[in-house]
């Protein structure tokens, strides 16, 4: 590979990874509150009550942020693709596992690798998450259009 197509790649990626952690903090921002509205601080104590509970609200409320925040990314941003964009909300997602098991084995000390996937699936509601993101992304797109 020449020197110039390893900048031109490396340039190209540079926007891409900063969009990654800006989405991936976003993106964990829209758990921590839709948990903390529907669930009060009874959320943070054990999530299966408040999962039993009140699901429906629960995932309408971070399904309704999360479409929030990719359709206020995708406008602020200009993003064009809607491949890209696609790429970026799933990145940022995987990012919010990357994140829940550092920070968790970190400063928790209790969500060890072999658990935090787990909360991660039942924080983000599994694919309910990044579908809202992607939706909202791409209503962006369309309205730009």
């Amino acid at each position: 590979m020449t020197p110039g197509a390893a900048a031109r790649i490396r340039t190209a990626l540079q926007p891409t990874w900063a969009s990654i952690a800006i989405l991936t903090l976003a993106l964990g921002l829209t758990v921590a509150v839709s948990w903390f509205v529907v669930g009060g601080s009874a959320a943070y104590r054990g999530p299966m009550p408040v999962l039993r509970e009140s699901w429906l609200p629960l995932f309408g409320l971070e399904s309704v942020l999360a479409a929030a925040v990719a359709f206020g990314f995708a406008s602020r941003t200009g993003e064009r693709s809607a491949r890209r964009l696609v790429m970026l909300v799933i990145g940022a997602w995987l990012g919010e596992l990357v994140v829940l098991t550092v920070a968790g084995t970190i400063f928790a000390n209790e969500l060890v690798p072999t658990v935090a996937w787990f909360y991660w699936v039942i924080g983000t509601g599994g694919p309910v998450q990044p579908i809202a993101a992607i939706i909202g992304g791409l209503a962006a797109l369309k309205l730009r259009a």
